[in-house]
Protein backbone atom coordinates (compact mmCIF):
# COMPACT_ATOMS: atom_id res chain seq x y z
CA UNK A 1 0.00 0.00 0.00
CA UNK A 2 2.87 2.34 1.27
CA UNK A 3 4.21 1.91 -2.83
CA UNK A 4 1.18 2.55 -4.39
CA UNK A 5 0.70 6.10 -2.93
CA UNK A 6 4.65 7.02 -3.09
CA UNK A 7 4.50 5.71 -6.86
CA UNK A 8 1.44 7.89 -7.59
CA UNK A 9 2.64 10.56 -5.92
CA UNK A 10 5.94 10.16 -8.06
CA UNK A 11 4.01 10.29 -11.25
CA UNK A 12 1.74 12.72 -10.72
CA UNK A 13 3.63 15.54 -8.98
CA UNK A 14 7.38 14.21 -8.65
CA UNK A 15 8.51 14.01 -12.36
CA UNK A 16 9.19 17.23 -14.84
CA UNK A 17 7.39 16.68 -17.99
CA UNK A 18 7.57 18.40 -21.41
CA UNK A 19 5.81 21.60 -21.79
CA UNK A 20 3.32 19.62 -24.04
CA UNK A 21 2.01 17.34 -20.79
CA UNK A 22 -0.84 18.79 -19.98
CA UNK A 23 -2.04 16.30 -16.69
CA UNK A 24 -0.63 13.10 -15.88
CA UNK A 25 -3.30 10.81 -13.98
CA UNK A 26 -2.14 7.87 -11.96
CA UNK A 27 -3.63 4.98 -9.89
CA UNK A 28 -3.52 1.61 -8.44
CA UNK A 29 -5.09 -1.46 -9.92
CA UNK A 30 -4.75 -5.24 -10.67
CA UNK A 31 -3.42 -6.05 -14.08
CA UNK A 32 -5.21 -9.35 -16.04
CA UNK A 33 -2.67 -11.77 -14.18
CA UNK A 34 -3.35 -10.95 -10.91
CA UNK A 35 -0.34 -8.97 -10.37
CA UNK A 36 -0.17 -5.03 -8.91
CA UNK A 37 -0.16 -2.28 -12.13
CA UNK A 38 -0.31 1.54 -11.63
CA UNK A 39 -2.48 2.69 -14.59
CA UNK A 40 -1.14 5.98 -15.94
CA UNK A 41 -3.02 8.47 -18.17
CA UNK A 42 -0.88 11.07 -19.64
CA UNK A 43 -2.73 14.11 -20.81
CA UNK A 44 -1.39 15.74 -24.08
CA UNK A 45 -1.68 18.57 -26.21
CA UNK A 46 -3.93 17.80 -28.87
CA UNK A 47 -1.34 18.96 -31.86
CA UNK A 48 1.41 16.58 -30.14
CA UNK A 49 -0.14 13.86 -31.99
CA UNK A 50 -0.22 15.90 -34.96
CA UNK A 51 3.88 16.30 -34.91
CA UNK A 52 5.95 14.20 -36.59
CA UNK A 53 8.20 13.66 -33.67
CA UNK A 54 5.59 12.58 -31.32
CA UNK A 55 6.24 9.22 -31.22
CA UNK A 56 9.69 9.26 -30.15
CA UNK A 57 8.74 12.39 -27.36
CA UNK A 58 5.59 9.99 -26.32
CA UNK A 59 8.27 7.13 -25.42
CA UNK A 60 10.37 8.52 -23.50
CA UNK A 61 7.89 10.02 -21.40
CA UNK A 62 6.63 6.58 -20.69
CA UNK A 63 10.67 5.53 -20.20
CA UNK A 64 10.48 8.25 -17.37
CA UNK A 65 7.52 6.79 -15.72
CA UNK A 66 8.15 3.13 -16.28
CA UNK A 67 12.01 3.91 -14.49
CA UNK A 68 10.03 6.47 -11.63
CA UNK A 69 7.69 3.43 -10.55
CA UNK A 70 10.40 0.79 -10.62
CA UNK A 71 12.49 3.04 -8.99
CA UNK A 72 10.14 2.74 -5.79
CA UNK A 73 8.60 -0.69 -5.95
CA UNK A 74 9.39 -3.17 -9.19
CA UNK A 75 6.76 -5.72 -8.09
CA UNK A 76 4.36 -2.51 -9.90
CA UNK A 77 3.84 -2.54 -13.62
CA UNK A 78 3.10 0.53 -14.67
CA UNK A 79 0.70 0.61 -18.18
CA UNK A 80 1.06 4.48 -19.68
CA UNK A 81 -1.55 5.32 -22.01
CA UNK A 82 -1.46 9.00 -23.93
CA UNK A 83 -4.96 11.11 -24.87
CA UNK A 84 -5.67 14.43 -25.93
CA UNK A 85 -7.13 17.24 -23.89
CA UNK A 86 -10.04 17.39 -25.85
CA UNK A 87 -10.51 13.47 -25.80
CA UNK A 88 -9.50 13.93 -21.18
CA UNK A 89 -12.64 17.20 -21.52
CA UNK A 90 -14.90 14.86 -23.23
CA UNK A 91 -14.79 11.56 -20.57
CA UNK A 92 -14.90 14.52 -17.56
CA UNK A 93 -18.01 15.74 -19.46
CA UNK A 94 -19.44 12.53 -19.66
CA UNK A 95 -18.80 12.05 -15.67
CA UNK A 96 -20.86 14.50 -14.73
Amino acid sequence: MKSERQIVERIEHGIEYPPFVERVIAYPDIDASGDPAIRVWVVVEDAEFERPSHVQELSAVSDVIRNATWGIDSDYWPYVRFRSVSEQVEIEGEAK
